[in-house]
């Protein structure tokens, strides 16, 4: 396995177990791959025949391991008690300790393309008693052979000198205990905190180097690979880091929101105190908040904010209502809203014409800027990190509901955390109410640096359109017009938003409102080209991007299927009078140095030792932002994998048929057959196994917990269905 960590030619071992299966079945008809012709009319990307690997029945390859030509590939079956996997793989026997019943879990063939699932598990009644058992150790101080003791974090944290709680802490303080019977083996190497300054004391994976020490050194068993040579300069060198202070107040809503509040309401839109009859409408009658979901505006509302925009009528939702009473004129005609607004200089209220004045806001040039879409899990501050470093100009952080940033929830909040090198960041939102919208920007507003925000109006997910959100949107065009006037009037920073072509095949509603998105105040439009229905079962419909981009009064991004340098020419190159530039998510995800591609204007043909490196930085990237104690490593190894989930659909340059003596531009759509690289790392690198993932993960973060699995979060629709797929012929394989 060092060859092919060196990336040197060896002959893989994926290829001689199929080779040894063929061999041992010479009855068989020698099997051959599909003409050209043929692959390219399926949909197949044009690799070359002596890099096919040979399609081999399971009983073969199951006998050609068993003959010795290679092991069986290590995974775990689930731990859920059954009686099909207590005959699959379990046996049960006693423990020497009160006779407990325990399952030994042994090494089974994983099958191909199967990844194990570590989902959640419900709770047994035998699950509870388990966890009360542990918790009465953890209780009593622990530290029998084989209990599973928690320690105190803030005792390892000080190296196991102090804890502030002393004997009333109800964690182990057994340190001798826990170096040798709890803690994994270090990993080797440098600490990328340095000795004093991690935070993390004992139970950091490097704890080795912190006396000056080299760390775990590399065993042969397990060749890891050493990560850090000495201290990162500055570790965590992160922004947007909200407290705990903000956090709480937004879960007891006691954060201001008069700013935001005052605003919806010069607009006539109701906030949700208003809607729950709660706040300022305590006793009033119920039945108006749920048959009213914009307030009616009066006749000076009207003449007041129809200078900066359009009158709202009642959208397909709901009718309008009855005025609160709430709103006041003052001497000068002006109407004023509660909650007020207090200056500096003089506590007054804010008019309606101060509450709705354009804001001077910093204005970003988008033209010709490579743009990191927001990706969900995979598109994390690590992997944007390592993407600038390939490129990119332009990131921006994953898509977060408005209304779990609004209840303060911490791993919502995390998702807008920002690098230092980012030096053009945005964040995005998702919300289908203008209330909830409209607080959470200025929430965000008021606590994180950032250089724009943009709402997600086109996320296909069925859990969001459910609630009006997303794709939902383009069926609500003044619903949509009511979110995007209303957040821009309220944040500091230009306000973008993403959207899809429309929501069904046969309505295409983009071109349609994009002549006025100038009005409503929002700075670019990015604009996916697909449908909601599509998915990912179509080309993205660049035509039709251009078409909007020619009637649209603000910049346009296209997004959709760009893959190659190529792509970025064809699409983006030549449109460049109408389209600003394009927005790349699934291309950054497969091969992230497609940013390098485009800025030197080539192909490249990037060897596995090049890409091996990138996964490197990307654990290390990882490890400065979770942490380098246990669970940290296990956060990086999580999202590493994920991220694997999508890189092993890559198909190297060199691998690819010349078609009329040049390389073909391999597509977003085309899906390439089973193949072996050029070294080993190159076809462990284009396994669709999981297992071959977590083998590549561990020579860079140890060996995984004992019956840890994955299963990949993120599963593609482009593959979906071959009958639903155009051009997706290649996704159903041939055996023969």
């Amino acid at each position: 396995m060092k060859d092919a960590l060196d990336g040197n030619d060896t002959d893989g071992t994926l290829l001689n177990a199929t080779e040894a299966a063929t061999d041992n079945n010479n009855n068989d008809d020698a099997w051959k791959p599909l003409p050209l012709e043929e692959r390219l009319r399926r949909g197949e990307v044009p690799v070359r025949e002596e890099y096919i690997r040979k399609h081999v029945k399971r009983e073969q390859f199951l006998t050609a391991t068993a003959s010795g030509n290679e092991q069986p590939t290590r995974t775990t079956t689930t731990t859920k008690t059954s009686a099909a996997e207590g005959e699959g793989g379990e046996e049960k026997n006693k423990n020497d300790d009160g006779g407990r019943e325990s399952k030994i879990l042994l090494p089974t063939l994983s099958e191909g393309g199967g990844k194990t699932s570590g989902g959640y598990q419900k709770r047994t009644k035998k699950m509870k008693r388990a966890m009360r058992k542990a918790m009465m150790r953890k209780e009593g101080g622990g530290g029998g052979e084989g209990d599973d003791t928690q320690m105190c974090f803030q005792f390892l944290k000080t190296g196991g000198k102090r804890c502030e709680k002393g004997d009333r802490c109800r964690f182990s303080h057994d340190v001798e205990y826990f170096m040798k019977h709890v803690k994994k083996k270090d990993l080797p190497g440098s600490c990328p905190f340095g000795g004093e300054k991690c935070p993390f004391g004992l139970a950091c994976r490097f704890s080795g180097s912190h006396d000056g020490g080299g760390g775990g050194e590399a065993r042969a068993e397990d060749e890891s690979v050493v990560l850090f040579d000495a201290p990162v300069a500055k570790p965590r060198d992160d922004m947007n880091d909200v407290t705990n202070d903000v956090k709480y107040a937004l879960t007891k809503r006691t954060f201001d929101f008069s700013r935001a509040d005052g605003i919806l309401k010069a607009l006539g839109l109701r906030t949700s105190d208003e809607v729950r009859g709660g706040g300022e409408n305590r006793g009033k009658k119920q039945h108006q908040a749920k048959n009213n979901k914009r307030m009616k505006m009066n006749e000076n509302e009207k003449k007041v904010i129809a200078e900066n925009a359009d009158e709202y009528s009642d959208d397909d939702d709901g009718g309008g209502g009855e005025d609160d009473g709430d709103n006041r004129v003052d001497k000068s005609g002006n109407v004023t809203s509660e909650p007020a607004f207090e200056k500096d200089e003089e506590n007054k209220t804010a008019s309606v014409d101060q509450l709705l004045k354009p804001k001077e806001k910093k204005k970003i040039d988008f033209k010709n800027k490579l743009y990191l879409a927001p990706l969900t899990t995979v598109g994390n501050l690590p992997f944007r990190r390592l993407c600038k470093t390939l490129g990119a100009d332009i990131t921006c952080g994953e898509m977060a509901l408005a209304t779990s940033l609004l209840k303060g929830d911490a791993r919502e909040w995390a998702l807008v955390r920002r690098h230092k090198s980012e030096d053009i960041f945005g964040v995005q939102i998702c919300g289908g109410h203008s209330d909830s919208l409209g607080r959470c920007v200025q929430a965000l507003d008021d606590t994180i640096e950032c250089d724009f925000i943009d709402i997600n109006m086109g996320c296909p997910i069925d859990l969001i359109c459910n609630k009006g959100a997303g794709s939902m949107l383009l069926e609500k065009p003044k619903r949509m017009e009511e979110l995007v006037r209303s957040s821009n009037l309220i944040c500091s920073v230009p306000l973008t938003f993403k959207t899809r072509m429309g929501y069904k095949d046969t309505s295409r509603v983009a071109h349609t409102f994009a002549p006025n998105i100038k009005e409503w105040g929002a700075a670019a439009l990015t604009l996916h080209g697909r449908t909601r229905a599509q998915r990912y079962s179509r080309e993205a419909d660049w035509e039709y991007i251009k078409k909007v981009a020619d009637a649209s009064s603000v910049p346009i991004i296209g997004n959709g299927d760009i893959y190659t340098y190529h792509d970025y020419v064809e699409n983006v190159v030549k449109n460049q009078d109408s389209i600003a530039t394009c927005m790349i998510a699934r291309g950054a995800l497969v091969k992230p140095w497609i940013f390098t591609e485009i800025k030197e204007q080539r192909n490249w043909d990037i060897s596995s030792h090049e890409r091996f490196e990138m996964l490197k930085d990307f654990t290390r990237f990882g490890l400065e932002h979770w942490g380098s104690d246990e669970r940290g490593v296990e956060q990086t190894r999580r999202f590493l994998l994920e991220w694997m989930s999508f890189t092993y659909r890559y198909t190297p340059i060199g691998l690819l048929e010349t078609i009329n003596g040049e390389l073909p531009n391999v597509s977003m759509t085309q899906r390439p057959p089973k193949f072996v690289g050029r070294d080993d790392m190159e076809s462990m690198l284009a396994s669709d196994d999981a297992s071959v993932w977590v083998d590549l993960c561990e020579k860079l973060l140890g060996k995984a917990p004992e019956g840890w699995k994955f299963t990949p979060k993120h599963k593609s629709n482009a593959y979906k269905n071959v009958n639903e797929s155009e051009g997706g012929m290649a996704f159903a394989e041939a055996n023969g």
